[in-house]
């Protein structure tokens, strides 16, 4: 995994580069050692801590980035100046093919995950368990339902069993007691 050092002044800039850096696969370290990629983002006092970070050889010439300079000031060599808004994408092409090697792992993981997933619901189906049980087969439809009770005095049951599916449209809940209209294609019908 490839390393970020950051050595700044205002902490807000980390704060907001630093996730967009360890979604692309790198590690942003915290305290000040040698990395893969040095940003400097110190104001006018940047191209000083650059070079001193190249002196104390934090990082490799060509891979010291301050992300502000004076202008018109010429860079030290191995320092570059990549603005704010550019960072990641410098980042990610300065360390490409580590970067890669993230994504590839990543793309391991999910074939590993896929594979084992497959390895349970097989191992589910030899032990006689359905792991997707549920299948609900609709034999009346609701306007069938209201016109078979249409006949029916209040209070009263036919006894009769049916099975029928569709979309709760309305749900009142009243203490104990709960309504709801269910629809379907062939119309709606309201249940307690």
């Amino acid at each position: 995994m490839p390393t970020v050092l950051f050595i700044h002044d205002k902490p807000r800039a980390a704060a907001k580069v630093g996730p967009l850096l360890k979604k692309k696969g790198f590690e942003v370290l915290e305290a000040e050692q040698p990395a893969d990629v040095v940003i400097v983002d110190s104001g006018e006092d940047s191209v000083a801590r650059a070079s001193a970070a190249l002196e104390k050889r934090l990082g490799e010439p060509g891979r010291v980035i301050v992300t502000s300079k004076p202008q018109d000031a010429e860079l030290p060599q191995g320092i570059v100046h990549v603005p704010g808004g550019k960072l990641v994408e410098e980042i990610v092409r300065l360390c490409g093919p580590a970067s890669e090697n993230a994504a590839a792992e990543s793309a391991t993981n999910v074939e590993e995950i896929i594979r084992l997933k497959a390895a349970k619901v097989r191992e589910l189906r030899a032990r006689g368990v359905e792991p997707f049980p549920h299948r609900f087969e609709k034999k009346d439809d609701v306007c069938a339902i209201t016109v078979a009770a249409s006949t029916l005095q209040n209070e009263e049951r036919s006894g009769k069993r049916v099975t029928t599916a569709g979309r709760i449209m309305q749900l009142r809940l009243m203490g104990k007691a709960a309504f709801f209209h269910l629809q379907d294609k062939s119309g709606k019908a309201q249940a307690y």
